[in-house]
């Protein structure tokens, strides 16, 4: 059998007999053979692996073969800074952390060496790795903002995926309907309907102009009690309800609790004269006190209140009661007058 390969400038045929020649595999089409190419002919298969380069599985190197120093896996390496080893490989065992100097062998070690300035710190490998021209360079591009890759382009020609020049023919040629050139009749009736209330005066086709000026004196019942003709209403805000004293404690002082006389008067008295809505309980704990029966009753009172009890503002004068005395005049000049009593 021979195989047959294409380049770009010549024809290159491998035969599989055993008469194969070592020379077809020179040229350009070597670094594109296969083993299919040698079919069962596995020594020349060997042969010729033997002339391809070498692969280094090094730093830079982008070979599916190569196999990281550090094999700990996808584990972050922050959850073993306290620890001597920096995680476990495949097998269980500990991966000791390599063995690093101190600040003064890593100073003398940068001071002797002429790329420090382009050296990173792998530390999922744990080893100083030397960066090349293009990666300071992709490193560079991106701390100027620019675009990483050197080989972009990003002023190219555009592409045009749809053409811009208008097209000559219409995107279907279907007949039109027969609803673009019949009239209608909902429309129809909608027009009957508009022409309706103009004859009977419901609709008018040009309103009258208001003539009135459209401006107004501001302060003309200013002094007055009225404004712009309807009585000035003054919201009243709605008084508070009255803050719990010490009676409505749920552990009062003894003498806010009621005896067993007092109780049964207020038992006896109806619900509108009693001084108070409820009897001052002693509870030894707040979580022994029991739900308030009254709380609805309550709430519904006080929105009766609130909707139906008028409210009116009242003006009150504050007087003191010299201003009200009046003031007499001083008796030195009210004399002469009688001083002494005499017989």
């Amino acid at each position: 059998r021979t195989a047959s390969i294409t380049t770009n400038d010549q024809d290159t045929a491998v035969d599989s007999g055993d008469d194969h020649d070592s020379s077809v595999l020179d040229g350009e089409a070597m670094d594109k053979l296969t083993i299919r190419d040698f079919g069962k002919d596995l020594e020349s298969w060997k042969e010729y692996r033997k002339t391809l380069p070498q692969i280094d599985p090094g730093y830079a190197s982008d070979s599916s073969t190569e196999e990281p120093s550090n094999t700990i896996g996808d584990v972050p390496i922050e959850w073993y800074a306290d620890y001597p080893h920096i995680g476990y490989d495949i097998d269980g065992k500990r991966v000791m952390r390599p063995a690093t100097g101190d600040e003064l062998d890593k100073f003398l070690a940068n001071m002797d060496d002429p790329d420090v300035f382009r050296t990173a710190r792998d530390e999922v490998n744990q080893q100083d790795v030397k960066l090349s021209e293009e990666e300071i360079d992709i490193i560079r591009r991106i701390q100027g903002g620019g675009i990483p890759d050197a080989d972009f382009n990003p002023y190219e020609d555009t592409v045009e995926w749809f053409t811009s020049q208008t097209m000559q023919m219409p995107l279907n040629a279907a007949p039109p309907s027969k609803m673009s050139f019949l009239p209608s009749k909902w429309e129809h009736k909608r027009v009957m309907k508009i022409v309706r209330a103009i004859r009977q005066g419901r609709i008018t086709r040009t309103a009258p102009k208001d003539n009135e000026p459209k401006y107004f004196d501001l302060w003309a019942n200013a002094g007055q009690g009225e404004d712009t003709g309807r009585a000035r209403r003054q919201r009243l805000t709605a008084p508070r309800m009255a803050l719990p004293t010490h009676a409505e404690s749920y552990h009062p002082p003894a003498e806010y609790l009621p005896t067993d006389a007092e109780r049964e008067e207020w038992l006896a008295t109806d619900p509108d004269d009693r001084k108070r809505n409820f009897l001052p309980q002693d509870f030894s704990s707040l979580r022994t006190v029991p739900g308030y029966d009254r709380f609805m009753q309550e709430r519904f009172q006080r929105c009766l209140d609130l909707y139906l009890a008028p409210r009116v503002l009242k003006k009150t004068s504050h007087l003191n009661a010299e201003e009200l005395t009046p003031k007499l005049p001083d008796p030195r000049d009210l004399r002469p007058f009688p001083a002494a009593e005499a017989l």
